[in-house]
């Protein structure tokens, strides 16, 4: 508009100097044709290209392959078509990228992690943008799946081309889908049957300075602890890969529903696993919370939380004997302090009714030293057995609690039992000056073999679980050997670690080797526990799994 006003200006000044110069006259009147035919010219090649031209299409074209490769347009009738083509194809399990977690998971409630043909010939594992590991992979049963190193290539390309950080563009890849035939080899993957503990760097599944459920005598890393290597290593069964946890995918198989931890502090150490592992799926840890307000304390007996975003509830119940302990009856004899009744459940039994997943543990406190030493005997009835032994004790013990899960347990509920955890405590026990803060990596097996003692708990436990499998009333009931695997980790115990050493250190003969730092040991029995669910499959479990 100013070049037009300018040079209508210059038109009038003309058109004045023509009327006192006639001789002009002539030549002002074609200037003035002439510039009325430039700006009318100019005006209409405008319109032009506004009318005949979609400049919009034109940018459209530089920024929308994101949106595309996405199945998502801000029109939204042409999102439906777009997202239906995309289920159409050969990869309609999920969307390779998304702008978010939360977008990915809602489109497909199976997202989970890396091809296992990939874990085992070159560690690699891709989430929130991460790539860790290198090389090409290669698996002939999966030559329908996009090329990897290609698709990372224009995963890039598509980030770049959009100028987003890292934070805000995350790529979460899932491996293929495992077909029944996989089901089926997971369903044989025996823990039992030996593995071996390998490093591998894209462990911790987390940190405990990043989970606020874990236990202070848990958190060896924040309590001192220079080495970390102990926090970087995944077992690795023979014959089976287990699936990598994803932490988004498993709290969608437990929506709305109760896992339920019971037994010794060994037990609560799986449990506090748990709680970590999951909580990584979670954003705001604020959704996290205990129902009745309590805080992590080791002498609490009962603790439930809660993640309100899936209505899930992961309780933790202490029963070391997973029966009742109490007074004696009266008339006892003067030595009874103490009585562990083996015909009745325990006092917390009633609130584990209702459970979608019930895991018990058992053995740590089964020995001399921590009940006849203590004046504690073995109540039937109302009569105490001053002769019953330990062995006879603890195998009618879990047959009351078997038969009672039969009388109260609906039959969907899946029970696990979880073997013997094994401790390490050298030149002597937990209380007399027993340590192990000198294991820094896990034992070869030639170490392992020489230590190798299989639990006589195990072996009662075992008869019972898997006797009472075979009778036709009773529910089917797993048995998790985590035995084996732990044999191994000497190194992996909270030591001199149990205390914040910046406070004070720990005194070298009160050394704890029996829990576990946390990430750590705990983890891969939590893993063991859910690849056991997935291979049987029921309800939520029964989705496709992804390794």
């Amino acid at each position: 508009m100013k070049l037009q006003v300018q040079k209508s200006t210059v038109s009038v000044e003309k058109s004045a100097l023509c009327k006192h110069t006639s001789c002009w006259k002539s030549s002002c009147n074609v200037q003035v044709w002439g510039t009325s035919v430039i700006v009318a010219c100019s005006v209409g090649v405008l319109l032009f290209c506004f009318v005949f031209l979609d400049l919009r299409d034109f940018v459209s074209k530089t920024t929308t392959p994101i949106f595309l490769q996405l199945g998502f347009r801000s029109d939204p009738d042409n999102s439906s078509s777009l997202l239906q083509s995309q289920q159409n194809s050969d990869t309609q399990v999920l969307h390779e990228l998304s702008g978010s977690p939360e977008m990915t998971f809602h489109q497909n409630p199976t997202l989970l992690e890396s091809d296992p043909s990939a874990q085992s010939q070159q560690n690699v594992f891709v989430s929130g943008g991460t790539v860790r590991g290198s090389g090409s992979v290669t698996n002939d049963d999966h030559k329908q799946e996009p090329d990897i190193a290609a698709t990372t290539a224009s995963e890039s390309a598509i980030v770049a081309s959009v100028e987003k950080d890292e934070a805000e563009v995350e790529v979460i890849r899932s491996g293929p889908l495992q077909d029944k035939n996989n089901r089926s080899k997971l369903a044989d993957c025996n823990p039992s049957a030996g593995g071996e503990w390998v490093y591998d760097e894209s462990y911790p599944l987390y940190r405990s300075k990043n989970c606020p459920f874990a236990d202070p005598g848990f958190r060896c890393e924040e309590n001192g602890r220079p080495d970390l290597d102990y926090m970087k290593y995944r077992w690795q069964p023979n014959g089976c890969d287990l699936p990598r946890f994803n932490a988004m995918d498993i709290l969608e198989r437990l929506r709305g529903q109760r896992m339920v931890y019971v037994g010794d502090s060994i037990g609560r150490n799986q449990w506090e696993s748990m709680l970590c592992m999951l909580a990584e799926g979670v954003e705001n840890k604020t959704r996290i919370y205990e129902v009745n307000g309590e805080t992590i304390s080791k002498h609490t007996g009962f603790l439930s939380f809660k993640f309100e975003d899936y209505n899930l509830t992961v309780e933790y119940y202490r029963e070391p004997f997973l029966i009742p302990q109490t007074r004696p009856p009266l008339n006892s004899p003067p030595n009874v302090t103490y009585a562990l009744i083996v015909d009745q459940p325990c006092w917390s039994s009633s609130k584990w009714k209702g459970a979608d997943i019930l895991v018990f543990n058992a053995g740590h406190w089964w020995t001399d030293q921590k009940i006849h030493n203590q004046g504690c005997y073995f109540q039937v009835g109302n009569e105490i057995n001053m002769d019953m032994d330990l062995e006879t004790a603890f195998a009618k013990s879990l047959r009351t609690l078997v038969e009672w899960v039969d009388a109260n347990v609906s039959p969907k509920t899946q029970i696990f039992f979880r073997s013997f955890a094994s401790v390490h405590f050298r030149g002597g026990a937990w209380n007399t000056g027993g340590h192990c803060h000198e294991e820094t990596r896990p034992m070869s097996e030639e170490e392992a073999r020489a230590e190798w003692a299989e639990p006589w708990t195990n072996k009662v436990m075992m008869n019972e679980v898997l006797g009472h499998n075979n009778t036709e009333t009773g529910h089917d009931v797993t048995y998790i050997d985590v035995t084996t695997s732990t044999n191994y980790r000497s190194d992996a115990h909270s030591g001199l670690y149990y205390m914040d050493n910046s406070i004070s250190k720990t005194p070298l003969n009160k050394q704890d080797c029996s829990h576990f730092c946390l990430p750590g040991v705990p983890d891969t029995w939590n893993e063991l526990l859910l690849a056991s669910l997935l291979s049987q499959g029921k309800g939520a479990w029964g989705q496709p799994i992804r390794f």
